[in-house]
């Protein structure tokens, strides 16, 4: 056991096997023509011109892969071809950015709407977009630190408080060394993530609080969220943005979609009470292997390929926009 916990240790330090099990990413807005032009102040508004504007996290900002090949980039050339005969340029402003929740993604639309003044706005859902801080305060940059709180802060600590004094000092040095454990932590990570990609839904874990609390009243996440989007949603309307709902596939998980089905009823809902196009991106995926388009077993980052499909799924929708 000394030797595993050296060698998780050292993979944690130096990501020695970590490459094709997972795509880290840093918090930053991947650099397009478009994201240039309005930051050095030159970008025009034309009335012939078609402005798209994306709004995401990591699961649709491509890290990992090649430029020309991500959703944007992809969904861009298709418009462009598509319909010449309609606009003189297409522009599709890709500010979608590792790490956003909706507090995030609302905050990047209000940051570049006036400049871009987009015809569409495509808001790319994850089902997480609800953690993480979702208050506005004075100090934007201190909104969100991270978009994924782990539900249940603090339990770690309150459970080691029960277990203290003299009698139970053995018992409370086990404890210690259990939670402390990387091993260990590195084995139930995938031992839950595995039962995860099986249908199957662990009590207690952060998959289980996705699913069965977080749309539910008794969470705050759900409700705080639900207020940032009708900010957009109602200000889309306002400036006659047609706005685009579309719900990321989480592509490890084809074979048991099913369980996300208590979650998609409630979010369709919500959507589709609010008078906006909502698309549930997993529907071209159904039927197909995940592995074809799932960055990794253990990662449902889309690749490259999944974000072709993606971009057909959207043209078609955009391509009937007047």
């Amino acid at each position: 056991m000394a030797i595993g916990e050296i060698i998780i240790r050292l993979d944690a330090a130096f990501m020695f096997f970590q490459s094709s099990r997972i795509v880290r990413f840093e918090n930053g807005i991947r650099n397009s023509a478009e994201l240039t032009l309005i930051e050095n102040g030159v970008f025009t508004v034309l009335e012939k011109d078609l402005r798209v504007m994306v709004l995401g996290d990591s699961m649709i900002q491509g890290l990992g892969i090649e430029s020309e090949k991500i959703f944007s980039q992809q969904l861009k050339l298709m418009l462009s071809s598509g319909m010449a005969n309609r606009y003189s340029n297409v522009y599709v402003l890709d500010v979608s950015c590792g790490g956003n929740n909706t507090l995030r993604n609302k905050l990047t639309y209000f940051a570049y709407v006036d400049q871009f003044k987009p015809h569409i706005v495509i808001l790319c859902y994850n089902y997480d977009d609800i953690y993480g801080d979702q208050n506005v305060r004075q100090n934007n940059e201190k909104t969100v630190s991270e978009k994924f709180e782990t539900p249940g802060t603090g339990k770690r600590q309150s459970l080691m408080q029960t277990v203290s004094g003299k009698k139970n000092l053995i018992i409370n040095r086990v404890l210690t060394l259990l939670y402390n454990s990387q091993i260990i932590e590195f084995i139930l990570r995938n031992v839950n993530m595995e039962l995860k990609i099986r249908g199957i839904i662990l009590p207690g874990s952060e998959f289980y609080h996705e699913v069965y609390i977080a749309y539910s009243p008794e969470f705050y996440g759900w409700e705080k969220s639900k207020n940032n989007l009708k900010v957009i949603i109602q200000n889309c309307k306002k400036r006659g943005i047609e706005l685009i709902v579309y719900t990321m596939p989480e592509l490890n998980m084809l074979s048991n979609y099913q369980v996300f089905n208590k979650i998609e009823k409630e979010v369709s809902s919500f959507f589709q009470s609010s008078a906006v196009i909502y698309v549930n991106g997993v529907t071209p995926f159904i039927g197909f292997n995940s592995e074809d388009y799932a960055i990794s077993r253990y990662d449902a980052h889309p690749n490259y390929k999944a974000h072709n499909i993606m971009a057909k799924h959207l043209y078609e929708i955009i391509s009937t926009y007047p």
